[in-house]
């Protein structure tokens, strides 16, 4: 099989050798390597196709739509979410009569949570299509995430009567892991999984149910697995960290928690609260800081850095921190509790 795609694809190389801009091998190579998920080379024929049509009147333009839908895939193929639904959105434009643009859409716009525009998207396809299972459940799972749960429910039972899918049954499992409900759940998500085994929302789902079943190690296989499709993926990276911090592997938990920081600084507590356990109070504050640079007024990071600098016996400056919190959240329960044990602190101290 091998063979035959590098036969096929040195023929249209050199189709391209005698004429650079000869669409259609643009497109076939494009269409092979994305077949053999090598996205990046395959974005960039499909970038040329594009560029190729960037000067055509819009009528023949919709010729090069294609290109547009092609480049959209790759993205979302490999988790570029944002990037992918730029094209979808553009290829709306030029026609708006595929229920596929939309529902390509509405999947990009729930894997950003924008879940209101998602279900928008969805009914566009549902008006276009009212057997559409796929954009039942999408908006199913919309609506889930909206606190809609009577709805939802309507939305995905909807869908698996139509057709047992594969995000039919994420859904059902989603609904049921948000009541936790985890033992029936994973019944949902093994389905999902037996029609499509690396479904990355299902596999993650599963792993994080094993984990609230305190079945760490079981988790960590599945988190395993979600990693190796995508190793960016930041719910499974907090995730295997979790298991190892309920294991009492501190040190390997805080390597994980680590490796999601670089990807989304904000969110530190999980591994700040490792490298509290083990009196690493210094190296909590510098993450704690950093999640401040990037927003001031996070009251917990203001409130966990009062707390850091309260255990490593700054009492002064873990009151400023407190007091910052409160100035925003006045009725934040923690930051209140710390002042008061601070202030009562201060006054044994003076009295002695």
């Amino acid at each position: 099989m091998l063979n035959k795609f590098e036969n096929t694809l040195k023929l249209y190389k050199d189709i391209l050798k005698i004429n650079p801009t000869h669409e259609k091998s643009l497109q076939k190579i494009g269409d092979i390597l994305r077949e053999q998920r090598f996205y990046y080379q395959a974005r960039q024929n499909y970038e040329k196709c594009i560029i190729i049509n960037s000067n055509i009147s819009a009528t023949q333009y919709e010729i090069g739509l294609i290109f547009f839908i092609f480049k959209g895939e790759c993205l979302q193929d490999t988790f570029q979410f944002k990037e992918a639904l730029q094209y979808y959105t553009k290829a709306i434009k030029i026609d708006s009569s595929k229920k596929e643009y939309f529902y390509s859409q509405g999947d990009c716009l729930t894997q950003i949570e924008r879940y209101e525009e998602a279900t928008y998207s969805f009914n566009k396809v549902l008006n276009m299509d009212a057997n559409h299972a796929e954009a039942y459940a999408g908006r199913g799972i919309c609506l889930l995430y909206q606190g809609k749960n009577e709805d939802a429910l309507i939305n995905l039972n909807n869908s698996l009567t139509l057709k047992q899918t594969c995000l039919g049954l994420y859904g059902k499992g989603l609904q049921l892991y948000l009541m936790n409900d985890y033992f029936e759940a994973i019944q949902y998500f093994d389905k999902a999984l037996n029609i499509e085994p690396q479904h990355l929302l299902s596999l993650w789902a599963k792993s994080d149910c094993l984990k609230m079943k305190k079945k760490y190690m079981q988790a960590i296989e599945q988190y395993d697995k979600v990693l190796f499709i995508n190793p960016l993926y930041i719910l499974s990276l907090y995730g295997k960290g979790g298991c190892l911090a309920e294991m009492n592997q501190f040190n390997q938990a805080i390597e994980w928690y680590e490796k999601a920081q670089t990807i989304n600084p904000q969110y530190v507590d999980s591994l700040c609260e490792c490298l509290k356990i083990m009196n690493k109070y210094e190296q909590a504050l510098e993450w704690y800081q950093k999640a401040l640079a990037i927003n001031p007024q996070h009251v917990p990071s203001l409130w966990e850095t009062g707390d850091c600098l309260k255990m490593n016996n700054k009492f002064i400056q873990g009151l400023e921190y407190f007091e910052r919190a409160l100035n925003i959240d006045p009725k934040h329960l923690l930051s209140l509790w710390g002042k008061i044990k601070q202030i009562q602190l201060n006054k044994a101290n003076a009295q002695r």
